[in-house]
């Protein structure tokens, strides 16, 4: 009995082994310690490594494989530019010791089919042109988790860089570091119900992340700083939701709601030392900026300096929000209907209504602003917990 025991446990044992594997590590001097047991499905097909049998190129592996099967990629540097088209698991043995390297070409991994994970890799040196990126998906319901994707990008076009989501839904992006990136960190156009959480996006040339006409999106309890700037709504981006996110030390802003980019929600995000602006609403309406913490925002070489700014925007509701510690709180231009509720201020004067200043332009007419104002009736008398 004794002896069936022990075969027991470690059968158990050797089950386990097989079935995951760890991934944890410093990146720059932080905890970046990530525990994931990533279940190998299917067939595995091993790259690298010292088997007889193994594969010496991760492509040759993917071209070998089935829908459902594991390619695991043991530690090295991989120079490629791969192709996934079946629903495969591309696992690497160690995000930081297992590199696929585009050589400064084209994409370093496209992935065209459904249902493919992508864990354990630093994704790197992707070509200089447009559209050239770390990553760039065209399918739907697949994971992009646990890997390091620098060094990708160039100086040509206005889409390159860490990762592009491009009329994909479904997809998550989460626990990577996303940094040094020419142009941005990630990419959504046209890209809906995809979900980015809990990964550091630092340090890219000028984005950390754009979503492009794309809706249904959440983006939330990621830590952002040092890009030039953070999120960019850009045109026909709605129903989105913003949500737990750390935005500090950006140079120029870290959120902005362009034109018909509606209906969005910014909640629970503390937005620091953001030197420009923290958020601007502009031709955007019906979006709701509730539970924020928005402070620091001093001016720079731009002058501006605003924790909120309005303009051509209606129907927007700004509610239960700690704004301080910014060279102008709030400012509003040619915007309407707007509603400020119960939010701390540190610029209140304890009598009355807090007054957002503000004004209309006719500039079609004339270079004169007439003075405009917005009302917080109910202005919190001390800043909320957060």
């Amino acid at each position: 009995m004794k002896i069936k025991r022990i075969g027991l446990f470690l059968l158990v044992i050797l089950n386990l082994v097989i079935a995951g594997f760890v991934i944890g590590e410093m990146e720059n001097g932080l905890n970046t310690t990530v525990v994931e047991i990533v279940e190998l499905g299917g067939n595995v097909l091993y790259v690298g490594g010292s088997g007889s049998n193994n594969y010496t190129k991760i492509q040759d592996a993917i071209d070998n494989a089935s829908n459902g099967d594991t390619v695991f990629v043991y530690s090295g540097i991989y120079g490629e530019n791969l192709i996934v088209d079946k629903s495969v698991q591309l696992i690497g043995e160690n995000r930081n010791t297992t590199l696929i390297d585009g050589g400064n070409k084209k994409d370093v991994v496209k992935i065209i089919t459904n249902g493919v994970t992508l864990s354990g890799f630093t994704i790197q040196n992707s070509g200089g042109k447009e559209f050239d990126f770390g990553i760039e998906v065209h399918s739907d319901y697949n994971k992009i988790s646990g890997n390091i994707i620098k060094n990708n990008g160039g100086l040509q076009g206005w889409a390159r860089g860490g990762i592009f989501l491009v009329n994909s839904s479904h997809n998550e992006i989460d626990n990577n570091f996303i940094y040094s990136n020419d142009r941005e960190g990630i990419h959504m156009d046209e890209a809906d119900y995809n979900t980015i959480c809990n990964n550091i996006i630092y340090g890219n040339d000028y984005f950390a992340i754009i979503v492009n006409a794309s809706s249904h999106n959440i983006i939330q309890d990621n830590d952002m700083s040092e890009n030039y700037v953070c999120m960019s709504f850009w045109p026909f981006s709605h129903d989105n939701e913003i949500i737990g996110n750390s935005i500090h030390d950006h140079e120029y802003y870290s959120l902005s709601l362009y034109t018909l980019s509606d209906n969005n929600i910014v909640r629970y995000n503390n937005f620091s030392d953001n030197i420009e602006w923290s958020i601007r609403i502009a031709g955007a309406n019906n979006n709701l900026i509730e539970y924020n913490t928005i402070s620091g925002s001093c001016g720079g070489s731009w002058g501006y300096g605003y924790g909120i700014r309005l303009e051509y925007a209606f129907q927007n509701v700004i509610r239960y929000n700690n704004i301080m510690d910014n060279k102008n709180n709030a400012m509003i231009s040619n915007s309407f209907n707007n509603r400020w509720i119960e939010n701390y201020w540190d610029d209140y004067n304890g009598f009355g209504p807090k007054v957002i200043f503000g004004y209309i332009s006719f500039s079609q007419i004339t270079d004169f602003h007439f003075p405009w104002f917005n009302f917080d009736w109910h202005p919190a008398k001390e800043p909320y917990e957060r």
